[in-house]
């Protein structure tokens, strides 16, 4: 059985395995909720999946939400004067 077939404990170590992976990657781009909020999302999309394609499909999926956050965010003008870059699409 995978460790995200029937919840508990061995899905959260999964979900935390791939919110720790995905911070490590964009932390410079997104704190860690808006990455943590990301992976869930993301796994209550699979959960019609088969359990072993939700645990290689998980950290996937969510590296290309967080990625076309990133495109969307570059194709975006400037900000205005007073607000901060680095708070943009963190949510």
């Amino acid at each position: 059985m995978s460790r995200l077939a029937g919840g508990g404990a061995g899905a959260h170590s999964c979900i935390t395995d791939v919110t720790e992976n995905l911070v490590a990657e964009f932390s410079s781009r997104f704190d860690q909720p808006a990455i943590s909020l990301t992976v869930r999302n993301c796994l209550r999309e699979l959960q019609g999946s088969p359990s072993a394609a939700r645990v290689v499909g998980l950290e996937r999926l969510a590296r290309d939400r967080l990625l076309a956050h990133l495109e969307i965010m570059d194709d975006r003008p400037c900000p205005t004067a007073g607000s901060k870059p680095s708070d943009k699409g963190r949510r």
